[in-house]
């Protein structure tokens, strides 16, 4: 992954976590909860966020007219295992409410 792509995704990634924006998600996903089509908040906001990126990383490919490799896939697993800490910290705080 390009440098400039990578920052790109670390800062695409921080502002998911920011607490107005997952708390606004974990209100969602609470009613999605409620009526059984998710059992964990937690587990929809840590889906949301590698799905998103995911998507992100396929779309910067195409419009560079490349292909995701797998060692871009790899790397984008790497940055979030990381962060892990932080992101399991902040999820789990917006879950609360």
């Amino acid at each position: 992954m390009e440098p400039s792509v990578r920052g790109f995704m670390e800062q695409l990634i921080d502002n998911f976590l920011k607490e107005k924006s997952l708390r606004a998600r974990a209100v969602v996903y609470n009613e999605f909860k409620k009526i059984g089509f998710v059992s964990s908040i937690e587990d929809a906001l840590f889906g949301a966020l590698i799905e998103s990126k995911f998507s992100t990383l396929a779309l910067v490919n195409i419009s560079r007219g490349s292909k995701m490799t797998t060692e871009e896939m790899q790397e984008l697993v790497d940055i979030v295992r990381n962060r892990s800490l932080d992101i399991k910290s902040k999820i789990k705080t917006a879950s609360n409410f």
